[in-house]
């Protein structure tokens, strides 16, 4: 259910983004369009995807079918504009030095955030 077989359609959507953008394939002409496109299609992906994680589980066994591909598109499409678009709200906030700084820290963060956790279920005292 959680393996990498089960969700190989998302890790391929994010592959081929990621191998497009770097391959210097994309023209200037679609470059443009998807500029003008992610206008509309940036922001909308944006209230979708927090309104997937505020919601949770909203569409049960359908986020299994088909739930994790429109998570994965509609994050690809965050990518994209934050690629693509140099008017981008969100690149211009990914871009924020105090963002940029735990960006940095991150892996440190996501390496201690277990133990912190597993404290705080034992009740031990710091």
């Amino acid at each position: 259910m959680f393996g990498l077989d089960s969700k190989l359609v998302t890790l391929m959507i994010g592959c081929t983004l990621g191998v497009w953008l770097t391959s210097g394939h994309m023209t200037e002409g679609a470059k443009r369009i998807f500029q003008k496109l992610l206008v509309i299609l940036a922001p909308l992906s944006l209230i979708c995807l927090v309104a997937f994680s505020i919601s949770g589980n909203v569409l049960g066994k359908g986020l299994f079918y088909y739930g994790f591909t429109i998570i994965a598109l509609l994050a690809a499409a965050l990518v994209l504009d934050v690629m693509v678009s140099q008017q981008s709200i969100l690149k211009r906030f990914l871009e924020m030095k105090w963002l940029v700084w735990i960006g940095s820290i991150s892996y440190g963060l996501y390496l201690w955030h277990w133990p912190i956790f597993l404290r705080n279920d034992l009740h031990l005292p710091l």
